[in-house]
């Protein structure tokens, strides 16, 4: 059997364009799902006890088996896939074979479009984080306006009960203080250093506009609060008293009433 023009040859009987395979006798460009393409561009089916490659060029004993990387098995568990978005699916929990939908929760997705039941971002690429609707993998929350969980795993519109980091990027559960951090005055964002014409409070760790009942800046140290002669802290460290409460007097004579 000879084939007319250019750029055909024989295939299993059939004349098809060389860049094509005969499938069931009808030329197209790639083998059904489940066969592979042997020597003479003939779909066919692998052994019972063998799976084809994602290339579809030949037979494997197992998708972990395909050389230079392991592949993973489709949905139907009848051909190896170099990933399963290529297919529409989506990766199990465990990320050794492909779904339809998730039977174990919802799915989420890596920067490149991979989804993964339950997954967890890093598990796709390091330094990959989960958006705020939990459904998508991002490489960086603040791109997006968002910030970065004090866990480190996810992002979030805002930090609620918690305090935005001095970067501006992270939610921590506290400023360092160790490192001279404090509290901006409205109590939502470690700071370095308080505005001008702004007071220390009395326990050194937030900014205030004024300082407050019972106290003056500190005439060595202008920048911090601390109370009037006479006066005590009081036990939660927000104002001055003139006397401590009967149940928390200042019993080590430290200016502060005891909690």
């Amino acid at each position: 059997m000879k084939c007319d023009g250019a750029n055909f040859m024989v295939m299993g009987g059939i004349c098809c364009k060389d860049f094509q395979v005969n499938a069931a006798d009808n030329c197209t460009d790639q083998c059904p799902t489940a066969q592979f393409m042997n020597e003479n561009r003939i779909c066919k089916d692998c052994p019972s006890n063998r799976i084809v490659n994602a290339a579809k060029d030949k037979c494997l004993t197992s998708c972990a088996a395909a050389l230079p990387e392991a592949e993973i098995t489709n949905a139907a568990g009848n051909a190896c896939l170099t990933n399963c978005s290529s297919a529409g699916e989506i990766t199990n929990t465990a990320g050794d074979a492909c779904l339809t939908s998730c039977t174990d929760g919802g799915e989420i997705s890596d920067s490149d479009g991979n989804n993964q039941c339950n997954g967890n971002c890093a598990e796709f690429q390091t330094n990959l984080i989960l958006n705020a609707e939990g459904n998508a993998c991002v490489p960086d929350c603040k791109a997006f306006g968002l910030f970065l969980n004090s866990n480190g795993v996810g992002c979030v519109p805002d930090c609620q009960n918690e305090f935005i980091d001095v970067f501006g990027e992270q939610c921590v559960h506290e400023c360092n203080k160790t490192k001279g951090q404090l509290i901006n005055v409205a109590g939502e964002s470690c700071i370095n250093e308080c505005a001008e014409g702004q007071f220390i409070n009395l326990l050194g760790e937030q900014c205030l506009v004024m300082c407050p009942e019972g106290a003056q800046p500190n005439p060595a140290n202008p920048l911090y609060c601390q109370c009037l002669h006479g006066y005590f802290m009081g036990v939660a460290g927000d104002k001055c008293e003139f006397r401590c409460p009967y149940y928390a007097q200042d019993t080590d004579n430290d200016g502060q009433c005891d909690g």
